[in-house]
């Protein structure tokens, strides 16, 4: 049974406004209809239904669609046609940033690097175990072939450490061997 029924809403002051974003099951739509229609409460803003559509398309018919001082929105904000282009757009150019830039930024499950574009000659992108001494050791490889270092940034979270470094010129096959075996490398790739 709702929580919320007849009885508690012609107890509620005649400016109240109910707001349900937790569960249909919480509100009796037909007392909140009722109520709505006689002026027991002000207004309701409401993003849950006993049933709502399952695609887009479907058909969403409720008796408090019509009432002036009703609110209806989806429940899942990323629901709405233009949220889920939204969505598709933000997605997409996350992952052409990491592709092209080595950018993680609003990663959830890597370290966070948030990169513009490349300040050398190529970028090397480096995820490692989070073990003290990575980055001397990306740094110690590079020096080894004389590679300045034009940009390098270094992130860790849990685990993980993710370290992006721009270079003046372009590292030998053997350089970039070198850094795939630094210990604890997860995975080294080269960004042109």
């Amino acid at each position: 049974p709702p929580i919320i029924g007849e009885q508690e809403l012609r107890e509620m002051k005649p400016t109240a406004v109910l707001v349900n974003t937790a569960r249909a099951v919480l509100v009796d739509m037909e007392a909140l209809y009722t109520a709505l229609k006689e002026h027991w409460i002000m207004g309701a803003a409401v993003d849950v239904f006993p049933v709502e559509p399952k695609k887009s398309g479907d058909p969403f018919e409720t008796s408090l669609a019509n009432e002036d001082n009703m609110i209806l929105t989806p429940h899942i904000g990323g629901s709405t046609l233009e949220a889920q282009e939204s969505i598709g757009h933000f997605v997409s150019q996350r992952l052409e940033d990491y592709w092209f830039k080595g950018s993680t930024s609003l990663s959830v499950n890597l370290p966070q690097i948030n990169l513009g574009e490349c300040k050398g000659v190529c970028r090397i992108a480096h995820l490692h175990d989070n073990l003290p001494g990575v980055l001397a050791h990306v740094n110690h490889v590079l020096g080894e072939e004389n590679i300045n270092v034009s940009f390098q940034s270094l992130a860790t979270e849990g685990e993980l450490g993710y370290v992006v470094t721009d270079v003046a010129q372009k590292p030998s096959a053997a350089t970039l061997e070198a850094l795939r075996n630094i210990e604890g490398t997860i995975r080294m790739r080269v960004i042109s």
